[in-house]
């Protein structure tokens, strides 16, 4: 279970390189989320190997197509943050066949385990994946579709299509990402297509403070995903659900703060302008 470093931690700001569109409460980012001793944790290794590997992507990545920049980036960066993967599982739903690009695994157990059930039991399969992946390829855009497109292998709406894979395949949570944008989606939200948490790597990585490539780390790392054996949830629950709790306090102390002192003022202030 997450302990708290106490209300003593500083808040932090979200850099530009992260777009949080509704999947967290914003301020329980920059106000409660330093004050988890995850956030403390050491990412220095991790850290650099991704920095390694952007470098030595930098100058050839404008010219990947999907499949290259799976092979080049995005399974290394995979394996960067602790994931073992499955390629290429399709699931039939509506008698349409889906194909996640990827099924991640918490260990080699698991994706051996897995791996029996492929053909057999797709359910089954899929419940022991902690999160399904989506790849285009390097820069191209999340949210629409690219007719004619030779680089793009379906020429579908990729943000539309993580979400019919999170709905095909049951799993809790997807990730999309096109090697430079990587965005996090939830099963259980209200709007999973618009929902989101999106880090630009490169940017994280460029920047001379590191919150954006801790936020990075942290969130898309194999360890957010794992639930925990007493609770049953993994760190990435525990932030939404308190994400969730924390929205409705700070909403409450509003509505306190409006009737109990700023309501009264105006009332005052009227019957002073009317004597």
């Amino acid at each position: 279970m997450a302990t708290r470093n106490g209300k003593g931690s500083t808040p932090i700001l979200l850099p530009l390189a992260v777009n949080n569109q509704g999947l967290f409460s914003s301020h329980y980012l920059t106000e409660r989320l330093p004050g988890l001793s995850e956030w403390a944790a050491d990412f220095s290794v991790l850290s650099a190997k991704l920095r390694g590997l952007y470098r030595k992507s930098l100058e050839i990545a404008d010219n990947w197509n999907e499949a290259q920049t799976e092979q080049e980036f995005i399974r290394p960066a995979l394996e960067i943050l602790g994931w073992h993967y499955i390629p290429q599982v399709g699931i039939a739903k509506n008698k349409r066949r889906n194909v996640p690009d990827y099924a991640l695994f918490a260990d080699a157990e698991t994706k051996k385990r897995a791996y029996s059930l492929r053909k057999t039991s797709p359910d089954q399969f899929h419940a022991l994946a902690l999160a399904i992946c989506d790849a285009k390829y390097w820069g191209r855009t999340l949210d629409a579709e690219s007719p004619g497109d030779a680089r793009d292998m379906t020429n579908a709406n990729p943000s539309f299509q993580i979400v019919n894979y999170l709905v095909g395949t049951n799993c809790d949570w997807g990730i999309l990402t096109n090697g430079k944008l990587w965005r996090l989606y939830a099963q259980r939200v209200r709007s999973r297509t618009t929902t989101f948490l999106e880090i630009d790597l490169p940017a994280a990585l460029e920047a001379q403070e590191e919150t954006g490539l801790r936020l990075f780390t942290l969130f898309f790392q194999r360890e957010a995903f794992q639930r925990d054996a007493d609770s049953g949830q993994s760190f990435l629950d525990r932030v939404l659900n308190e994400s969730v709790d924390y929205a409705v306090e700070v909403q409450e102390e509003l509505k306190e703060l409006v009737f109990e002192r700023v309501v009264p003022l105006l009332v005052h202030g009227m019957a002073v302008w009317r004597r």
